[in-house]
């Protein structure tokens, strides 16, 4: 068993937008196994209350030698809109969009070779 651990963090203007992921490596017998989580804050001051949009996703990967597994679960804070805004010198445009409801996905990849 070996394991190898990074974090990133990514901080922009404060009331702006937060990043961080967080990626664990392990190997077991020869099959690497990879958990990694993000989340990611957006905030806007475009109405009267101040609004934070939090994104999250985790992950699973395992890597076998003729099967690739990854599970996914995504908008795990189940975010329904997101509103991005844009300023200029003399407008402010906000676009909002739906989003996907949170989400699992399990995928496989066969190696035929």
């Amino acid at each position: 068993l070996t394991s190898r651990c990074s974090w990133l963090c990514m901080i922009g203007n404060l009331k702006k937008w937060k990043e961080g992921k967080l990626r664990r490596d392990f190997c077991i017998n020869g099959q690497q196994l990879t958990l990694t989580a993000t989340a990611e804050d957006n905030y806007t001051n475009l109405s009267e209350t101040d609004s934070h949009a939090w994104f999250g996703d985790v992950s699973a990967k395992l890597k076998t030698k003729h099967v690739d597994w990854q599970l996914e679960l995504n908008n795990l804070f189940n975010q329904q809109t997101y509103t991005q805004v844009h300023y200029s010198a003399l407008d402010i445009y906000a676009t909002t969009a739906r989003l996907r409801p949170r989400n699992v996905i399990l995928t496989a990849r066969f190696k035929l070779l």
